[in-house]
């Protein structure tokens, strides 16, 4: 009798089960197997709606283009653990969208292509422009010291 009961139990728990969750519980057999792995699936979901969050909502605050780049593929490498997977089209979006405006002429130049970009081209792109901005930082740093001891040593302080 437990038996018809616990298939009346089953059938109830895989009507209330979402398409996207059944797949994963083809296998089981009993209805304690598919309560436990609805429970699962709904922890698991909480998770994959908080990766997505973070995917949406990361951005390259940090001075290195490598951390930004790391930090998405944390993101997308959680996804694997929790089931779910990120295109590579998703996670350079995820990139592209974390960008400062310093980056905007990458953004022109994938767009600007006829075919999509890889993973690879948008990181090459990247660093590259990452160590040009460098470049550009440190000798503007050191036109600017220059033009104080310029300064400094003709008694101009007017400016």
């Amino acid at each position: 009798m437990w038996m018809v009961y616990d298939q009346v139990l089953f059938i109830w728990l895989f009507l209330m089960i979402s398409l996207t969750v059944l797949p994963r519980l083809l296998f089981c057999k009993r209805s304690h197997e598919v309560w436990v792995h609805k429970h699962f699936t709904i922890v698991m979901e909480a998770h994959v709606r908080q990766l997505c969050t973070e995917l949406k909502t990361s951005k390259k605050l940090n001075k290195y283009v490598s951390k930004f780049v790391i930090r998405i593929k944390l993101i997308v490498d959680s996804f694997l653990l929790v089931g779910d997977y990120i295109s590579e089209e998703d996670e350079i979006d995820a990139i592209l969208d974390g960008l400062l405006k310093e980056y905007n002429s990458i953004m022109m130049q994938v767009y600007d292509k006829s075919e999509p970009p890889t993973i690879y081209d948008i990181k090459e792109l990247l660093y590259v422009l990452e160590a040009q901005l460098d470049n550009f930082q440190q000798e503007l740093s050191v036109s600017n010291t220059s033009s104080n001891l310029a300064q400094h040593a003709s008694g101009d302080w007017s400016r």
